[in-house]
């Protein structure tokens, strides 16, 4: 574990402060603020370097448990449907992959089976999964701080512990995308994060000449984490591609210190042979990826289609799409630069009104943006130059990446609709995962203003002490203000608006109503959209079955849970829930046209109507009843 005597070796400078006397002279080493509050907290934090992480971990429970208490747990039809697998898999059914889509990894439902196993199935118990993985979280993020800033430096540790509170209480778009249970979202970011880690890691020890079996073991703990991500979710992607790039580097450049000395005697055997190590990485591949690559021997790799092939966006989904590949991806990159990106930089939520929100997230939106202008300075910057190093090349390549793939691939087409629907925003939430070391480069901030003061020519000046303590002063009070306010919006935001599904926003937040009705009326099966009805299934633990035969019959959409939309149809006189409160619905009107006797309850605090025929309703015959529901978002 690092400390603040021993961390990683770094490549980025930003300027120290100096000696008011050797300012003009000598190389700023050491960070200052000028107050004595902060001076105190540097200088505390050098002392207890781990304090800080354990703070951001309680902090990280907390801050996720204030928006799960205030949303009352609620959960969408998406996240039912995980609760439904737990389940199943309780009862000893095994899915390898979410219900109907072959590429998000079942390994968040496994451990919300555990739970659930240990407290009985429940929204809470389900949350509980994702509030657990974010301690991993704070403690990736607190690791690659320590792997990116300088090793010499008494601010570091305070830095790191910056880094991790900021990862332990997010901006509250992705504090709420990380509580999501979509089928491996925090999953995936916990290895992500584990993943840039172990390269970063790794390009440091072959720079400095490690042995092939060290080498060879760290490939064979990257192999697995790249595995196991592909199972996982295929956000894994950006770790990948950046993690390969980043390698890229130390490799090409052993390859061409071999090619530029071939018969060098004093060259290390290690050295000459350092491509030999990359295959530790297959057993490590094979290990943590083998649910994968089993169900990919036995379903003609299906699974694996989705890493080398891009979705088709068809006219009906995308209205871009009619106009060719060339306008959609103008359309994507347009809305995620306008309102996807700066909603993951400063947390906006797409149902907040902006007459009282903008002005404060456009505010929230500076310090990340400057942090990234900042980052860009220190890259670019020549290595000679003095002062106080941070990598800042691999959040930038991050995400660079992220925005490459999400904007020239097709996977995010969803994206091109109106920003109020926020279909495709959650791919772009990983981004998230480097913000903090982006706002770390705002430490750059006196010598990155140095060097534009310097573009129109001018002859270099040195710093003084108050314009480097001035600018630190900025640089921690924008991480300290915009985290309190960010952690502020957890405790202010609309929390049941916050954890509505971007496809259905009608979900009550309370619908204690429905499920006693139907356990006082031996409601067993009903036909009910799926955004409702996966809910009903699950919280009712299988007692009341639901389908939705609009979606899966007539739209053709996927029949999960797997055995439902059967059991509906065979059994006797099934009920209809609509979600609405409408004593008049359309459904009724078509079964009045039919003649067929029924009952009907309107729960206003559910939010839905429950019909009860008196005999078996062929739903096929009320097709436009059931059509009603899809336009609730309307």
């Amino acid at each position: 574990m690092p400390d603040a005597e021993s961390a990683h070796a770094t490549d980025v400078a930003v300027d120290g402060a100096a000696a008011a006397s050797s300012a003009a002279t000598e190389e700023p080493t050491q960070i200052a603020f000028g107050w004595r509050w902060a001076d105190g907290l540097l200088d505390w934090a050098w002392r207890h370097p781990r304090v800080l992480l354990a703070i951001a971990l309680v902090v990280a429970v907390l801050a996720r448990l204030v928006l799960v208490i205030r949303s009352n747990a609620l959960i969408d039809g998406d996240e039912a449907m995980v609760g439904i697998q737990a389940e199943h898999i309780l009862r000893g059914d095994f899915p390898t992959y979410y219900y109907g889509q072959a590429y998000m990894g079942s390994l968040e439902t496994y451990l919300i089976a555990i739970l659930f196993r240990l407290f009985g199935p429940s929204p809470w118990a389900m949350r509980a999964v994702p509030i657990l993985l974010a301690l991993a979280l704070v403690y990736l993020t607190w690791r690659l701080a320590y792997a990116l800033l300088p090793h010499d430096s008494r601010a570091t540790p305070l830095l790191a512990g910056l880094a991790a509170l900021f990862a332990a209480a997010p901006p509250l778009y992705d504090a709420v995308t990380e509580l999501r249970m979509w089928g491996g979202q925090i999953e995936v970011y916990v290895i992500i994060l584990a993943l840039l880690l172990a390269t970063v890691e790794m390009s440091q020890r072959l720079r400095e000449g490690a042995r092939a079996f060290e080498l060879a073991r760290r490939w064979a703990v990257w192999g697995f984490l790249a595995g196991l991500g592909i199972w996982v979710n295929p956000l894994i992607v950006y770790g990948l591609i950046t993690a390969i790039l980043w390698l890229a580097f130390p490799y090409a450049r052993r390859i061409y210190e071999r090619l530029r000395h071939p018969a060098d005697a004093d060259m290390p055997p290690e050295r000459l042979t350092s491509a030999a190590p990359i295959l530790a990485m297959i057993p490590g591949l094979l290990v943590g990826g083998l649910p994968a690559w089993i169900y990919a021997i036995q379903h003609n790799a299906e699974n694996l289609l989705v890493y080398v092939s891009q979705p088709t966006a068809s006219a009906a989904s995308a209205e871009a799409a009619r106009q060719g590949r060339l306008v959609l991806g103008a359309q994507i990159t347009a809305h995620y630069a306008g309102c996807i990106a700066p909603q993951v930089l400063n947390g906006m939520m797409p149902a907040e009104p902006l007459r009282y929100w903008l002005p404060l997230r456009l505010l929230l939106l500076i310090p990340p943006l400057a942090g990234i202008l900042c980052a860009i300075w220190l890259v670019s910057r020549s290595p000679k130059t003095e002062g106080w190093r941070m990598r800042a090349g691999l959040p930038l390549l991050f995400g660079a990446v992220i925005t490459a793939v999400f904007c020239l691939g097709t996977s995010a087409w969803a994206a091109s609709k109106n920003c109020e629907y926020d279909l495709a925003g959650r791919y772009a939430v990983p981004l998230v995962l480097v913000e903090p070391f982006l706002l770390l480069a705002l430490f750059a901030l006196p010598c990155a203003w140095q060097g534009v003061r310097q573009l129109p020519r001018r002859p270099p000046a040195p710093l003084s002490r108050r314009t480097l303590t001035r600018c630190w002063r900025i640089a921690l009070l924008a991480l300290l203000l915009g985290g309190a306010i960010q952690f502020g919006t957890y405790f202010v935001s609309d929390a049941q608006a916050a954890f509505q599904s971007p496809l259905y926003r009608s979900i009550s937040q309370n619908q204690t109503q429905l499920y006693d009705y139907l356990q006082a009326h031996d409601i067993h099966y009903a036909w009910c959209n799926h955004w409702i009805g996966n809910i009903v299934t699950f919280r009712t633990n299988g007692q009341t079955i639901c389908a939705d035969y609009y979606d899966q019959v007539v739209k053709g959409g996927i029949q999960r849970p797997p055995g439902t939309l059967q059991a509906v149809s065979r059994a006797d006189r099934p009920s209809f829930i609509l979600a609405r409160v409408n004593p008049h619905p359309i459904l009724a009107q078509e079964l009045d046209a039919q003649g067929i006797p029924y009952t009907i309850a309107v729960l206003p605090e559910a939010g839905v109507t429950i019909i009860m025929p008196a005999r078996t309703v062929n739903p096929a015959s009320v097709v436009a009843g059931l059509a009603q529901d899809y336009g609730a978002n309307s």
